[in-house]
């Protein structure tokens, strides 16, 4: 069982990794018809021939986030106390909807290179999601009701993760009207691209969770089973976009685009396959027993055959408005299912940025919160000239104040392009 604790604290800990790309830290997310270059890689392939220069090449940005729905700072430091008054238990209970989510986003490029038609990438991501039922945390504070029963089930407890490599490589920036029928002029300047994703690493999840406690008049009762898979393998996914140009004047622009990503995404596990279970449980258990040893627990790890990790698809879409030195734009997220990426809820983000002097962008972005993750505030200042520019970016969730925020995120990244 101690294993099984230490796994699952890790597995929060070391929470969600998904590979948003460095760039994108500064607009909270709302960076899909912003990114050329390396990030047109991975966040629209399309947008490969929107770099100004021949080829870019970028060197180990890295971005890292950590975040949960429910314990800021503040409030953390709060109950760290001796008692806890009732008014604060009550105020950390009321912060979660259903569960406590955990999460951890961590990735870096360990080598980029892209002209205006092709992308080549190699980076290192690790994604990790995981959520706790209230009930337990419920318990804990306030003690449970007599004669109820509380089940668990993996609807609110689940845990899962994904440690990769990838190697990327994209093509893009082909005019999609060439390839149309002449009935179809009407359409605007339109380019596709698509990109293919070959994956090696470690995944994991949380494979079976039943949990039963109850105290009556029989006695205390207690039924709780976890099961874990976890290994080493090999995957694959392919990205597939366009990009529009809506309007396209000297001094203003308005384009959008769409992204289908994880397609046909799949990482096979046949490396060190194995599963990890736990049970415990206790029967008719009355204050006397507690003296003894009360309750039966089962630790055990087993080889198990391999098995495979489906990536959920995730739809996107996105604006984006120039005007002079000034631009905003707006990105639309989902997940067809939930998974160590995160939740199936969708996001939405906006981002913003002046060009102070031409060559000192200044950015801003919102991401909303559902009830997977609280809002997001995202701050980010940085160089950018024709050959080369940086950058670095912040985040914070639920607040702009350091103390009450629910989590924090830090980017830095630096391009040079020929």
């Amino acid at each position: 069982m101690k294993k099984l604790l230490f796994i699952l604290v890790l597995l929060c800990v070391s929470m969600l990794y998904a590979f948003s790309t460095a760039s994108s830290i500064p607009f909270a997310g709302s960076y899909m018809q912003r990114a050329t270059g390396v990030d047109a890689i991975y966040w629209n392939p399309a947008n490969l021939s929107n770099l100004p220069t021949r080829a870019e090449m970028t060197i180990l940005p890295i971005s890292y986030k950590v975040y949960n729905n429910a314990l800021s700072i503040d409030l953390y430091n709060e109950m760290m106390v001796d008692t806890l008054s009732q008014d604060l238990k009550d105020k950390f209970l009321s912060e979660m909807n259903g569960n406590l989510n955990i999460n951890m986003e961590m990735n870096t490029i360990l080598f980029g290179y892209a002209t205006r038609s092709f992308g080549l990438s190699f980076g290192t991501f690790v994604n990790t999601y995981a959520k706790l039922d209230e009930h337990y945390l419920d318990l804990i504070l306030n003690g449970n009701e007599y004669e109820r029963d509380y089940f668990f089930t993996k609807s609110n407890n689940d845990a899962s993760f994904l440690a990769m490599q990838d190697i990327t490589v994209a093509f893009g920036g082909y005019e999609l009207n060439k390839a149309l029928p002449d009935v179809m002029n009407f359409l605007p300047s339109t380019r596709y691209g698509f990109a293919i994703s070959f994956l090696s690493g470690a995944s994991g999840n949380v494979d079976k969770f039943d949990g039963l406690f109850k105290a009556s008049d029989d006695g205390l009762n207690l039924d709780q089973q976890v099961t874990l898979h976890y290994g080493g393998g090999f995957g694959y996914k392919g990205m597939l976009g366009i990009s529009s140009d809506l309007i396209s004047t000297k001094n203003q622009t308005l384009s959008a685009g769409l992204t289908l990503d994880n397609l046909f995404g799949t990482f096979n596990n046949s490396i060190s396959c194995q599963a990890h279970e736990a049970n415990v449980t206790a029967q008719n258990v009355y204050i006397a027993h507690l003296n003894e040893d009360f309750f039966a627990e089962q630790d055990t790890s087993y080889s198990i055959a391999s098995f495979s990790t489906d990536l959920p698809v995730k739809f996107s879409g996105g604006l984006l408005y120039k005007n002079g030195n000034i631009s905003a734009s707006l990105d639309f997220s989902k997940y067809s299912k939930e998974s160590a990426f995160g939740s199936d809820l969708a996001d939405t983000s906006v981002g913003i940025e002046y060009e102070l002097l031409g060559f000192i962008p200044l950015q801003g972005g919102y991401l909303f919160g559902n009830d997977s993750h609280p809002s997001v505030t995202a701050f980010g200042v940085g160089l950018r000239y024709k050959y080369w520019d940086g950058g670095l970016g912040i985040q914070f969730y639920d607040s702009i104040s350091g103390q009450r925020s629910k989590g924090l995120s830090f980017s830095a990244q630096m391009a040079f392009r020929y």
